[in-house]
C-alpha cells in the first residue's frame, strides 16, 4: 500500500523568496497524524481453512490552507473460509465463505502509540451466498520492537511555473494482535504475531509564481 502521503523547509523556502516573488497558496495538504493497525493470520480446524486480515486507521488532516478535520476510520474486515478435503478448484482449494466488510470506525490508541484497539460492528457481505451480517470486532494491538523510520522530503522546481515541496514521516513497527471476530455463528479466537502499528506525518505545499496558472498538483 503506497504510504498515504517542512514545515522547517517550506519556512527556509519561503525566507529565500522575496516577498515580491510569492502568490498565493492553491494547492496543498497536511497530515497532521494518520495511524494504522493491522494484522493476519491463518487458522486450520480439520478440513476447514480459516484466513483473516483485518486492519484500522484514525487520521488527522487538512488542506494548506484550510480547516484541520478528524477522519473516523476505516475499519476493515476479510475472513476466507475453504474447505482442504475438497477437491482442489484451479490452485486453491473450494471456498465456502468470503465476509467481507467496511466501517467508518476509528481506531484507538495510546498517546506514544505502543498500543492501540478496536471495538466495532461492522456490515459484512459473503460473497459465496449473497448473505448479509454484522461482524463483531474486539481487537487489541501491542508493540513488540523498536519502530522503523522512513523520513523523505521531496523539492521539485518547475522553472516560471512553480515550487512544490513535499514531506513524509512514516513509521512501523512489529505488534502482537488479540482479541475475538464474531460472524453470526463463526466465532474467530485472534492471537498474532503477524501485525503492525504504523504512523504518519505529512504535508505537501505547491508555491505558484505570480501571472501563471500550471496545472501542479502536490506529490
Amino acid at each position: 500500500m503506497r504510504r498515504p502521503f517542512v514545515a522547517p523547509l517550506i519556512a527556509l523556502l519561503l525566507a529565500a523568496i522575496p516577498v515580491t516573488g510569492l502568490a498565493a497558496v492553491p494547492d496543498g495538504y497536511r497530515v497532521i497524524t494518520y495511524r494504522h493497525a493491522d494484522g493476519a493470520f491463518s487458522t486450520v480446524d480439520g478440513c476447514i481453512q480459516t484466513e483473516v486480515y483485518f486492519g484500522s486507521t484514525a487520521a488527522t488532516y487538512g488542506a494548506r490552507p484550510g480547516r484541520v478535520n478528524k477522519q473516523e476510520g476505516p475499519t476493515d474486515l476479510l475472513v476466507i473460509v475453504s474447505d482442504l478435503c475438497g477437491e482442489p478448484v484451479g490452485k486453491g482449494y473450494p471456498v465456502l465463505a468470503v465476509w467481507q466488510g467496511q466501517a467508518m470506525v476509528a481506531l484507538a490508541s495510546s498517546p506514544q502509540f505502543d498500543r492501540a484497539w478496536i471495538r466495532a460492528a461492522l456490515p459484512v457481505h459473503d460473497d459465496v451466498s449473497g448473505a448479509d451480517a454484522t461482524a463483531m470486532l474486539d481487537l487489541s494491538w501491542i508493540s513488540t520492537g523498536r519502530a522503523t523510520r522512513d523520513p523523505s522530503h521531496i523539492h521539485v522546481r518547475f522553472p516560471g511555473l512553480a515550487v512544490v515541496n513535499s514531506h513524509d514521516n512514516d513509521t512501523m513497527v512489529d505488534a502482537v494482535a488479540a482479541g475475538s471476530i464474531g460472524i453470526g455463528s463463526l466465532s474467530i479466537p485472534v492471537h498474532t504475531a503477524d501485525a503492525h502499528l504504523s504512523s504518519v506525518k505529512a504535508g505537501c505545499q505547491v508555491i505558484v509564481h505570480p501571472g501563471t496558472d500550471p496545472d501542479i498538483d502536490c506529490v
